[in-house]
């Protein structure tokens, strides 16, 4: 078995749920090739973190991060269920679970890049990173946490607007690292 450890959830989503559906059109390639591509697992490195400290494969310093909230990527969350897990990790860094955003879990907030929206300047209304920072803010958390490299960046470009470099904004990849004994 061949395994794809992803660390986007958008390029997890397409691995994982779309190119399956191109197999069949994979005229050029034999029946035992496309057969062993459809045998990969594709796992997003949340899964994957989660997984070694299940096993015991990562021991972390209990306690290493502070309280922590967390944005779900749209891309783990809401289109791939993936919830429980990033929040069990960083319930094993921290000091008890993670803050819940307002918006949260399958229920989520979309950061702001979602669309392609990260390459352009919103005009109309507030823009959508302004809004899920705010949320940041108000959860009261001295850093935030998220699954995603656009997430990251949209986050962080609104804690720089808002003016808040009080607040960090971390992959849980990072604060893993960060915590490893």
């Amino acid at each position: 078995m061949t395994k794809v450890i992803t660390f986007c959830p958008h390029g997890y989503n397409t691995f994982r749920n779309e190119y399956p559906q191109l197999l069949p059109l994979l005229s050029a390639f034999a029946a035992g090739d496309r057969e062993r591509l459809s045998r990969i697992e594709v796992v997003p490195h949340v899964l994957w973190i989660h997984d070694q400290l299940r096993r015991g494969k990562l021991a972390l310093r209990p306690g290493a991060a502070g309280r922590v909230a967390y944005h779900d990527p749209c891309y783990l969350g809401r289109h791939n269920g993936i919830i429980k897990e990033p929040r069990e990790v960083l319930s094993r860094l921290g000091a008890g679970a993670p803050a819940e955003l307002e918006n949260n879990r399958e229920h989520s907030f979309c950061c702001g890049a979602g669309g392609g929206m990260m390459w352009t300047e919103e005009t109309l209304g507030r823009r959508i990173n302004h809004l899920r920072t705010e949320e940041i803010i108000r959860s009261g958390a001295a850093e935030a946490a998220t699954s995603c490299p656009f997430c990251l960046s949209m986050l962080k470009d609104g804690l720089k607007d808002k003016e808040r470099p009080d607040i960090q904004v971390r992959d849980i990849a990072q604060l893993v690292a960060d915590s490893i004994q």
